[in-house]
């Protein structure tokens, strides 16, 4: 098999070990209130192999948003599904 570029061995567009989908839950841009507690409305991943409730619930999530604190903050999702 071989995908659209012609690499020999790859996918050729069926479900297996493809790679996850993350969406936000919320907006992708928050103003949030200084002097409030942040909390962050996450995401979700999907994909066709993996259970997405379980997938969902290893997303990892970098970056720390302090709520005191002026300033533009990041925060950054990672999902990585079964082989």
């Amino acid at each position: 098999m071989t995908d659209p570029l012609e690499n020999p061995g790859q996918d050729d567009g069926t479900t297996e070990n493809q790679t996850p989908t993350l969406a936000l839950v919320g907006d992708a841009t928050v103003n949030h209130e200084a002097g409030t507690t942040y909390t962050d409305a996450g995401a979700t991943a999907s994909d066709a192999e993996d259970d997405n409730t379980t997938l969902t619930g290893q997303i990892a999530v970098t970056g720390t948003v302090d709520g005191v604190i002026l300033g533009t903050y990041t925060l950054t999702y990672d999902v990585t599904d079964s082989d």
